[in-house]
Formats: structure tokens, C-alpha cells, sequence
């Protein structure tokens, strides 16, 4: 892996940054206005993986590159549409997102070098052996079926029941879970067992160099479960499926070549376009699935206006117009709140329902905005404490990456499979902090199956020794 000049990569967002500002127009809420000061930002943020890919483009496959990427498609990208209209956001609004994007993008940068220079002590047990194709296959059927079970239990495994919720529109389907979770969380947090099954079949067909009877099967059941994940209508779900399976296959190629990149290229095009429809016919009659069978996919151009990203800048700038002018910020209560989100609310009903202040309200209340669900991680962080949270979050993030390419991204299925899910949750987690946590599920599945199966095998060759 070709090396990282941090300094270059930390000098080019700082000038990105001041270019964006500088070039902001007096006109800037007319549409398209933000345009140059978008493609200003967003070149600093990129010039670093740029440079890393120089002498290997996977260089652009590196967890501080993928969360790069990740700033500008979860903010910057509609700002190059020529009808995207920053009407009723406010000059100073627009310029602290740029400062406050630019911070935590340099904050990146700076917790990834940590994580290359800051040694944590030695270790001197081995590493872990690397997945066997039988324990490849038994992972990806076991994990399937879970998946699948978070759907099928709730339908009592009614043909009937499944069909149903599948060929539905998006609010029918007996495993939807409320907003507050329930009883059912237990089972409904079985599917993220689900999310391993195509990164698992891709690392399971590298390994066998060959379509065999266990890729087809892994092929078929993953397909099943993307389509429920389809239905249900979350297409930053089906990202991290689908883009996980794509970095495993990406990391395992001998040599990144025009080959591998266009595959890679078409491969992201497709799932831009099949996000796209789920966002057309997400509200549609008949549901999302019962679309894309009918064929009205195909007299469609999902991406003839470009791809619609939740417009996380219009409301980053209004959270940064809201607090502290309006509303003080939340400090620990909103750190609680993400510490606390893996206890099942079953366990613990009285668990806080928000951060401290319930945005997509406030924003409503105040400006008439739509309902949103997300103000990107740089919002998040910056609702508890401000600039200083926000810096702190990007070190974190940061040093999580750096860990990340340290410990596995190394040619070894194992590793591979778990830095392919590591970057993925990382990359769909600038979204919203709290996507940070639920897709590091996946993460931990993996490795609780691989410590359970492994102490079963040491078992059985101790006992194997002994006789």
C-alpha cells in the first residue's frame, strides 16, 4: 500500500476550505449558487486520496480515503446540482458547515496519523487463523437464515404472511418495527446477521476460484434478503450490503487495474441507480419490489438529475443556525443517548427517545422544513458540545480508521471480509452518528461466530490430544 502524506492531504482541505468560503457569492441562494464553492471543498477533501492512489489506486480504498469520499457524498453532492437552491439558508449558516466540514475532515486526517504513530503496546499472541472454505460456508448459511429469520418469525413463516409484506408497499410487513423498538427488537436485530451474506459469498467464490453449488446457493440467499432490505425501503441498508461486498471483491483482486476499476465503476453505478428507484417507488402504490418486477424500472432514468442524497446540507446549516442561538446546546445528554442505543428498549423502557432535542421538529416549528432524519455526523457531534465535540468526533473516526487499515487490510480473506464491513460502517456512520453503531453489528456478529467456532475447535483438538 502506497503511503499516505498526511501533511499534503491536511494542507489541501485547509485550502479547499478557505477557497469555498472565498468564492461564496452574494447570490449564493440562487439555484446552483453553491456550485463552485462546492466543487472548491470538495476538491480539498479528495486531493488527498488523489494523492495516495498515485503509485496504487487502492490508495482510494483506505478507510481515511472512503470517509473523505463519505463528507462529500452525504453533503456536498447536491450542492452541483444546477436547480439545488439554498434559498432561506442564511451567509454565515453556509459558511460555518464549509469551516465545521473542513474541521472535521482535518480531524480525520489527524486521528488516522495518530492511529499509524501511536504504538498501543505490543502484540505477541498470533494472529487469527484465517476462515476455512467449510467455515466460509457454514458462516454464510448460518448468518443467512438469521438474516432471514428476523423476517420470517414475525411472519410465523406464513408463505402467505411473506409474500405479503414483500410485494407490499413499504408500512405493510409484520416485522416492521416501531420507532421506539419493542419485544421484537431481539429478533429484528437477527438481520443484521443478514448484512454478512454477500461480503461472505464473495470472499467464498475468491476462495474457490470458481462458480461452485456453494457460490450459487450464497448468490441466491443474499439476493432473498436484498430484496426484504429493498422492500423495507432503507437504501443506506442496502449500501452497506452491497458496498461491502464490492470492497472485499476490489481488495482481493492481485492488482488494481482499468479492468478492476471499470467493474468497480459499473458495480457503483448500478447501486446509484437501484437506490434511486427505491427512493421513486419507495412511495408508490404496490411498494418498491412489486415495481422493479413490473418493469416500470426500465422507463425510468434514475440518475438523469443525479443521485438525491437526504439534502444533509440544508439541514446541517439549520442545526448550526438553531443551537446555541435559538436552543443551548444538549452537552453529555446527547452522548448518553448514542452510548445507550444498543440496550434493547424491552430491557429498559424509559431509555431517552433523542439526543436532548428533537431536530426534525424544531426544524419544522421554526422554518417550515420538511421532516429529516439525519444532519450528517458533523451535526450530530456538533448538537452535544459544538466545535469541540465535532473535532473530537473526527479524531475518533480518524484513529477508528487508522486501526482499521492496521489490523485488516491485509491480503487474507479474514481480514479482508472484516475491513471491507469496518469501512463500510465507517463511511455510512458520517450520515448519522448513530449509523456508526448499528452497522458495527455486523462487525461484531462476524467475530462473535468466529470466537465461538474457534473455542469449539480448540475444544474438540484438546479433547482429540487427550484421547
Amino acid at each position: 500500500m502506497a503511503p499516505v502524506s498526511y501533511a499534503s492531504a491536511a494542507l489541501a482541505i485547509v485550502v479547499g476550505t478557505l477557497a469555498a468560503i472565498l468564492v461564496l457569492p452574494h447570490d449564493y441562494y440562487e439555484p446552483g449558487g453553491l456550485r463552485a464553492s462546492a466543487v472548491c471543498l470538495t476538491l480539498g477533501l479528495l486531493a488527498g486520496p488523489m494523492l495516495s492512489s498515485l503509485s496504487d489506486l487502492r490508495g482510494w480504498l483506505r478507510a481515511e480515503s472512503i470517509m473523505m469520499l463519505g463528507l462529500v457524498y452525504w453533503l456536498l453532492t447536491e450542492l452541483f446540482y444546477a436547480d439545488y437552491s439554498a434559498y432561506q439558508l442564511t451567509q454565515d449558516g453556509v459558511i460555518r458547515a464549509y469551516t465545521y466540514i473542513g474541521m472535521f475532515a482535518l480531524s480525520i486526517q489527524f486521528g488516522s496519523w495518530l492511529a499509524h504513530h501511536w504504538r498501543l503496546g505490543r502484540r505477541d499472541s498470533p494472529p487469527p487463523p484465517d476462515f476455512s472454505d467449510n467455515w466460509l460456508f457454514a458462516a454464510l448459511v448460518v448468518c443467512s437464515v438469521l438474516g432471514l429469520l428476523a423476517r420470517l418469525i414475525p411472519c410465523g413463516f406464513s408463505p402467505e404472511c411473506v409474500a405479503e409484506g414483500l410485494f407490499g408497499s413499504r408500512a405493510v410487513g409484520a416485522w416492521n418495527q416501531g420507532t421506539l423498538g419493542g419485544s421484537g427488537a431481539f429478533v429484528h436485530h437477527l438481520g443484521y446477521f443478514g448484512y454478512l451474506s454477500l461480503p461472505l459469498t464473495v470472499a467464498l467464490h475468491h476462495r474457490a476460484g470458481r462458480i461452485n453449488w456453494r457460490v450459487v446457493l450464497g448468490v441466491l440467499l443474499t439476493l432473498f434478503f436484498l430484496l426484504f432490505l429493498i422492500k423495507d425501503g432503507g437504501r443506506r441498508l442496502v449500501g452497506m450490503v452491497a458496498g461491502s461486498g464490492l470492497l472485499t471483491w476490489l481488495l482481493l483482486q492481485r492488482r488494481m487495474g482499468p479492468r478492476q476499476v471499470a467493474t468497480g465503476a459499473i458495480a457503483g453505478l448500478a447501486l446509484l441507480a437501484l437506490m434511486e428507484l427505491m427512493l421513486v417507488f419507495r412511495l408508490s402504490e404496490g411498494g418498491i419490489v412489486s415495481n422493479l418486477f413490473s418493469g416500470r424500472a426500465f422507463e425510468l432514468n434514475p440518475l438523469e438529475e443525479g443521485p438525491k442524497v437526504d439534502n444533509n446540507f440544508n439541514s446541517l446549516v439549520r442545526t448550526l443556525d438553531l443551537i446555541p442561538q435559538f436552543e443551548p446546546h444538549t452537552g453529555w445528554e446527547a452522548i448518553i443517548y448514542w452510548i445507550v442505543r444498543p440496550i434493547p428498549r424491552a430491557l429498559w423502557p424509559g431509555k431517552p427517545i433523542n439526543p436532548g432535542i428533537d431536530i426534525p421538529w424544531e426544524l419544522h416549528e421554526r422554518w417550515g422544513e420538511g421532516f429529516t432524519l439525519t444532519i450528517s455526523a458533523v451535526g450530530d457531534w456538533y448538537i452535544a458540545f459544538g466545535l469541540i465535540s465535532v473535532v473530537l468526533a473526527g479524531l475518533m473516526m480518524g484513529f477508528l480508521g487508522g486501526r482499521l487499515v492496521m489490523a485488516w487490510m491485509r491480503p487474507r480473506l479474514r481480514d479482508t471480509v472484516l475491513y471491507s464491513l469496518g469501512a463500510m460502517c465507517l463511511f455510512i456512520g458520517l450520515r448519522s452518528y448513530l449509523e456508526l453503531i448499528l452497522m458495527s453489528y455486523p462487525i461484531l456478529a462476524l467475530l462473535v461466530i468466529e470466537k465461538i467456532t474457534m473455542k469449539r475447535a480448540a475444544r474438540q483438538l484438546a479433547v482429540s490430544a487427550a484421547t
